[in-house]
């Protein structure tokens, strides 16, 4: 037999490139896979708290996934139903001014409603004043926020030695203390949902404080549930009552107003949704007690006569000035041009709606200006006040549509779609850096801050 030996060497070399090839489409599919997966692997921005480090973390991910957010360690106060799990991860850092503010901000966050974070607030108030270190007057027996006291007090005392945590009077020591206090009570005493979910049920704070101590008090308010369950006081039916004055008060303060907690206006990543944005415009044309007309700097008046409140312009002064940390001012001229004087003023700025931002688009004429309020997947949620293009005129609440007769009202549809933002598909935003959002919880609640 005879072998055809450049034939052999021909197959030989093919043979070799192919593996060679096969290498490295093997070696380019690794690298790609592993630049992706670094990219886009998920992390449970649910277990991160508010520290720098992880709230880092939390604008990295999102910011590498193109995914809009606000960060949850900036909301303050909150008018509805926390956003929290209940058993969710304990926070590692309070927010707030006061002790008070900021065992309402922690409440809110690990889902508590205000209903039930003022019901339990009015409790310990009355307990500590929501002082973390303060020793019970007289016997000395009870201790901190709840004055817990005996075997509880032996419990919390050696947990918070086993934490590291001093509860030494020090004003060093009082934030440490207070969120140390505030996990041990919601997470370390029972270890598990013993009082969240029962508080959480009811839907006022008010309640009837004649009702005998054994009682479960379950129907009866927020404030009575938690004294018996938590606190487990001697008290009689006028301290009982004095608990839900406090509370009360602190619905009042954080959420709004009523004693069952004013609706649901708690606001989660995309913004206001379709019936908060609606609220929203009821309450800026309604004008309680004269608030939105102080916020316009002399611009309610703008539009033809019985048409309150409606130019563009009032409405993005309104806004910008009351909730955000942008400058509007009375001489930006008509709607097409406040968001280039805006950002003339160092305002950042892009070509894409984000929640909060403030959008003008230029029709040849007077041009419009108007707030993004919500972003919910491809769809958008526009605030609009406008002098001619209310179908029904502009005057007053309305309903928060466009043929509703309010002074303003939402557009809402695809962000690619000039309907959506009552005219043209805008090519220049102006972006907040700092948006108030308790406050604007607090306003689709009251109608006012």
């Amino acid at each position: 037999m005879t072998y055809n030996t450049t034939h052999t060497k021909n197959v030989h070399t093919l043979l070799k490139n192919i593996r060679l090839y096969t290498i490295s489409l093997i070696v380019a599919i690794s690298f790609i896979t592993s630049s992706v997966t670094q990219l886009i692997t998920p992390i449970d921005t649910s277990a991160l708290g508010c520290s720098e480090q992880d709230r880092e973390a939390r604008a990295d991910f999102y910011s590498k996934n193109d995914i809009q957010f606000v960060d949850p360690c900036d909301a303050g106060g909150s008018c509805a139903a926390g956003s929290g799990s209940l058993t969710g991860p304990a926070p590692t850092q309070l927010n707030g001014e006061s002790n008070a503010e900021k065992v309402w901000n922690y409440f809110i966050g690990r889902g508590l409603t205000p209903v039930g974070a003022a019901g339990a607030m009015g409790n310990i108030e009355q307990e500590s004043s929501f002082d973390p270190l303060i020793e019970e007057g007289g016997n000395g027996i009870g201790f901190g926020l709840i004055q817990w006291s005996f075997e509880r007090r032996t419990n919390l005392e050696a947990a918070a030695a086993a934490a590291g945590v001093s509860l030494t009077r020090n004003e060093a020591n009082n934030d440490p203390a207070l969120l140390f206090q505030l996990n041990y009570l919601w997470d370390g005493e029972y270890g598990e949902m013993t009082w969240q979910e029962p508080v959480n049920a009811e839907t006022s704070v008010d309640g009837d404080p004649s009702v005998p101590y054994s009682a479960d008090n379950t129907g009866n308010g927020s404030t009575l549930v938690f004294h018996k369950l938590v606190e487990r006081s001697g008290d009689g039916t006028t301290g009982k009552q004095e608990r839900i004055d406090s509370a009360k008060n602190f619905l009042e303060t954080y959420g709004g107003g009523s004693t069952t907690g004013g609706g649901d206006c708690s606001l989660g990543e995309g913004g206001l949704t379709e019936e908060q944005a609606k609220q929203f415009m009821i309450n800026f044309g309604k004008n309680t007690d004269g608030f939105s007309a102080a916020q316009t700097a002399g611009l309610w008046d703008m539009c033809s006569p019985g048409n309150k409140g409606s130019n563009c312009v009032s409405f993005a002064y309104f806004f910008n000035n009351t909730f955000t940390d942008m400058d509007v001012r009375t001489n930006d001229g008509n709607g097409e041009a406040v968001v280039g004087s805006i950002r003339a003023r160092g305002a950042n700025g892009g070509t894409e709606p984000k929640v909060f931002s403030t959008f003008s688009w230029d029709d040849g004429g007077e041009g419009h200006v108007a707030i993004i309020l919500g972003i919910h997947g491809d769809n958008v949620i526009v605030g609009n006040a406008s002098c001619s293009r209310g179908i029904n005129g502009n005057s007053g609440a309305g309903d928060g549509t466009q043929s509703g007769n309010g002074s303003g009202f939402i557009t809402m549809g695809p962000k690619d779609e000039a309907a959506t933002y009552l005219g043209y598909v805008p090519t220049e935003f102006a972006y907040p850096d700092n948006v108030k959002i308790s406050d604007i919880e607090k306003f689709i609640s009251t109608g006012k801050v």
